[in-house]
């Protein structure tokens, strides 16, 4: 299907899904980076299709990569729509997800501020306004140095004389 349909991401991740599943490594690597490289030419490289790409990476597994292609969809979004991110339900998720890889890889600075960012961009919905906090309590507990977190928060308040209750309050619950 890849061979006979190029253009469609679902394929593509599709087997790169496959390839994974199976240990088949650097095949998947492979064919990651040559759906990469095929679609950032031509005018494929549209937010749809890198949104793919980037929830590709992260059920795979494949960290970085899941990283760095969040944070290009997110960008994307944001240059894209004028609403500068406030109450854009795809942008919420956008960040949601990238906190999970974030918490994945034990880097609750970034995971807290992804989480955040979601939080600042929801829509107007109670229920998911509560899975947002949750998650940033999970990204809390999942600290692998809760304390050198906290140490963060207080060195970026002396830094910048900004603090956000939201953070401390869950600290403190957690």
């Amino acid at each position: 299907l890849v061979k006979s349909y190029p253009n469609s991401m679902h394929y593509c991740c599709q087997l790169i899904t496959a390839y994974s599943r199976t240990a088949r490594i650097e095949q998947r690597d492979t064919l990651w980076t040559k759906t990469d490289k095929h679609f950032r030419s031509g005018g494929r490289w549209t937010e749809s299709n890198v949104a793919l790409f980037a929830r590709c990476a992260n059920s795979n597994s494949m960290n970085r990569r899941a990283i760095d292609t969040f944070r290009e969809v997110i960008a994307l979004r944001r240059r894209h729509t004028g609403n500068h991110g406030t109450r854009d339900t795809t942008l919420t998720y956008y960040y949601r997800d990238l906190a999970e890889v974030y918490v994945r890889v034990k880097n609750t600075i970034k995971a807290v501020d992804a989480i955040s960012a979601a939080i600042v961009s929801w829509p107007n919905k109670h229920y998911e306004k509560t899975r947002l906090l949750n998650r940033l309590k999970q990204a809390i507990e999942r600290s692998p140095d809760l304390a050198g977190f906290v140490a963060h928060c207080n060195a970026e308040l002396k830094r910048t004389g900004q603090d956000s209750p939201l953070i401390r309050k869950t600290l403190g619950s957690v």
